[in-house]
């Protein structure tokens, strides 16, 4: 029954194509325009985690708005199942701008984290398309984060994505001119250390996600006279692309907290370490029982000062790798009486 495109069947009023096998652990892939559904065969107490994992094409976000595609999918969804909660693993951002492409020196003009910087080409074809021109696009990072700027006018044309025009003029397009996309992919991992868990977290987040990426991850610059490159001006188009974080919702000032590999047993062992080297020290003196007696009265009282506590609430910002420059806003508010109340 089944071909190459599945086989088409209506499940709960909608209509759906379903593949002929499943995909990692999921028994059932069901797709449309607007989702791709992935169902595990059996709840089995949460075993497969999530029991429902639904990708949201594109054209679905573009053309309803992430808020009202998600609540339609729920709405479905209640019809034959009883969700308990949600969690975004992926989300992507982009802001398409109406200018020629921008052809960057990745050695002077690139600023960011990222480890991998690289530009990629397509076919001959596409350079044929435009012109011969050799930059097609642009790549930086990978895993958890990372941001792509090529020309989406061809993409759309190669990709038959042709209803993306129609976005484009409602928006004033000339249906001439080029239309560049900057878009970053941001994965579980990052999204965590933002804070989001939920779709809700998310939307919350957008502003914030899109002024991290643009001012703090990635900058294209214009190469200034000074060595410090975080005083290098940010390129015209760039600053549009960074003031646009207003497109995406209110900014709150989320810091990304990046959770550092501190294992807590092998802070114990040194820690005995010390004890008994401290123990021995004071055996000599007053025998080993004695010693012990006043080194938890030593611990005890170090433990229980202000001064311990207020180290700690500083040690928590290190440990847990705020980015930079956010160190500075949390040592002026630790300095103003605050306090750290916990690290995810």
């Amino acid at each position: 029954m089944f071909n190459s495109k599945g086989y088409g069947l209506e499940w709960f009023g909608v209509e759906f194509s379903i593949s002929a096998r499943g995909s990692k652990g999921y028994e059932w892939v069901l797709r449309n325009a607007d989702v791709t559904v992935c169902i595990a065969r059996e709840a089995k107490g949460g075993s497969i985690m999530p029991e429902v994992y639904v990708t949201f094409s594109s054209q679905n976000l573009w053309a309803n708005g992430p808020e009202k595609a998600v609540n339609d999918f729920i709405q479905w969804l209640l019809r034959w199942a009883v969700p308990k909660n949600n969690r975004v693993s992926r989300a992507d951002l982009c802001l398409d701008m109406e200018m020629p492409f921008p052809v960057l020196d990745m050695e002077t003009e690139v600023i960011t984290h990222a480890r991998v910087k690289a530009e990629y080409m397509e076919s001959d074809k596409l350079e044929h398309y435009l012109n011969c021109r050799k930059h097609t696009g642009y790549k930086f990072g990978q895993g958890d984060l990372s941001a792509r700027i090529y020309d989406k006018t061809l993409e759309i044309t190669l990709k038959q994505k042709e209803w993306m025009r129609e976005i484009w003029k409602a928006n004033d397009w000339d249906t001439k001119a080029s239309v560049i996309r900057f878009e970053f992919q941001c994965r579980r991992h990052f999204l965590k250390e933002m804070g989001v868990t939920t779709f809700n977290d998310l939307m919350d987040t957008l502003a914030d996600i899109w002024r991290y990426c643009t001012s703090s991850w990635l900058r294209i610059c214009d190469k200034g006279s000074e060595t410090n490159q975080s005083r290098w001006e940010s390129k015209d188009y760039w600053q549009i692309i960074q003031q646009s974080f207003s497109l995406f919702g209110q900014a709150n000032g989320v810091i990304r907290m990046k959770a550092k590999q501190v294992r807590y047993d092998h802070l114990i062992r040194q820690i005995r370490g010390c004890m008994v080297s401290a123990v021995a020290s004071l055996s000599s003196g007053m025998g080993s029982v004695a010693g012990m007696v006043k080194l938890k009265q030593d611990l005890y009282e170090i433990l229980t000062s202000e001064e311990f506590k207020d180290d700690v609430a500083k040690r928590q910002g290190l440990v847990s790798n705020i980015d930079k420059p956010s160190n500075h806003l949390l040592e002026t508010a630790l300095k103003m009486g605050a306090k750290i109340e916990g690290v995810e």
